[in-house]
């Protein structure tokens, strides 16, 4: 009896470390390919002449790029604080879905490679960040029914903030016509990441 009990506890240790090293190995590879993002993004800026760096055109591509480092953050961030809660720590609901919501975090990861690339062109970045909350916000939807229905917090806060989000920026495009609107979206970048981190700030700092 006591070996059984031995056996089942060092066993279940045994599982646990093996899951945490393939949640840490999945990690890492969303880790390199969201560092690949911001290294592009940055050569990509400073790949002018000096002469630029004191133009209009340069001081637009910053904001923009403030838009991009904004959002990654909380991206970044919460992809680890999900894994950690939903396959380390076990809250959640279900253990099956790793593969899934490693996926989904290598292409939103892929997303923000392509923004590096493109984020010079005008306004396309912003159209790249907002593909990026769109698919979030999908999957913020799946990932509340599989994983976090029967606790208290979520990401289907994320649903709220995202979609909040995508209609101010339709609004703020449809009316201005493309008037300061480089601004105003590195403005609404801002806010975002100040009311996801306000609204979540218990999910991405826990008491324990």
């Amino acid at each position: 009896m006591a070996t059984s009990i031995i056996s089942t506890i060092f066993g279940s240790k045994k599982e646990h470390k093996a899951l945490e090293r393939s949640v840490d190995s999945l990690k890492n590879i969303y880790t390199i390919i969201i560092a690949l993002a911001i290294g592009n993004s940055i050569n990509k800026l400073f790949s002018t002449n000096v002469t630029d760096y004191f133009s209009i055109d340069f001081a637009n591509k910053l904001l923009v790029l403030l838009a991009f480092f904004v959002t990654v953050v909380p991206f970044f961030h919460g992809m680890n604080r999900h894994l950690d809660e939903c396959y380390i720590n076990k809250n959640a609901k279900a253990q099956g879905f790793l593969l899934f919501d490693f996926l989904v975090f290598c292409f939103e990861a892929i997303i923000f490679v392509a923004f590096a690339n493109r984020y010079t062109n005008g306004l396309e970045g912003y159209y790249i960040l907002a593909l990026l909350l769109s698919i979030d916000a999908i999957w913020s939807v799946i990932s509340h029914i599989i994983h976090y229905s029967i606790i208290n917090t979520g990401t289907f806060k994320w649903v709220f903030i995202n979609f909040f989000v995508l209609l101010i920026g339709c609004i703020m495009f449809w009316f201005k016509k493309g008037q300061n609107l480089i601004f105003l979206f590195s403005v609404l970048a801002i806010i975002r990441t100040v009311l996801d981190y306000i609204w979540c700030w218990k999910y991405y700092f826990p008491d324990k």
